[in-house]
């Protein structure tokens, strides 16, 4: 859960050395941070993973794959937090190539020649090496794709909440 922090170990002051103390691995901090989320958007990664373990049953999970990664892996995803009896949902960012065209414009592989969004897509997913290679790509997310999963998923947490938060959306 907590980020890589080795960027803090240069630092000599004791600000920073607690700062690092905070981000090492803690199984325990990991538990009490997760076990009050009921609602976690985040991009797939094995941090992801290590939230089903701790949410709370009926705690919802939004997983975000970049573009070219198969939406297979949402699907692996999804059942095992079905199994730890959580709402999974999945976004496949489909619509923004950006990042994997610029990471593999030059790469001899089919999926990275003048093809479409969509054929890229296509392209990469039967294509193990995309796929390790996508795997390693920022989220970067069309929010006109990403809405409608978004609103789904809000409308399914609202649902189950005890105590309904009100939303308040700015004019």
């Amino acid at each position: 859960f907590f980020p890589d922090c080795s960027t803090y170990f240069e630092l000599e002051s004791d600000a920073a050395r607690t700062a690092v103390a905070r981000c090492e691995a803690d199984v325990r901090a990991d538990a009490a941070v997760f076990s009050a989320v009921t609602m976690l958007i985040a991009p797939y990664a094995g941090n992801l993973l290590n939230a089903l373990w701790f949410m709370p049953r009926g705690a919802h999970v939004v997983q975000l794959l970049p573009f070219g990664v198969s939406s297979a892996m949402g699907t692996h995803y999804g059942a095992l937090a079905r199994a730890a009896q959580l709402t999974a949902f999945t976004h496949n960012e489909r619509a923004n190539s950006a990042d994997f065209d610029r990471r593999w414009r030059r790469s001899a592989g089919a999926w990275a020649r003048g093809l479409d969004t969509h054929r890229k897509q296509e392209a990469c997913e039967a294509d193990s090496e995309c796929q390790r290679r996508s795997a390693t790509l920022n989220v970067t997310l069309s929010i006109n794709a990403f809405l409608p999963l978004l609103e789904r998923a809000l409308d399914s947490w609202l649902a189950r909440c005890v105590l309904r938060p009100t939303l308040a959306v700015a004019d």
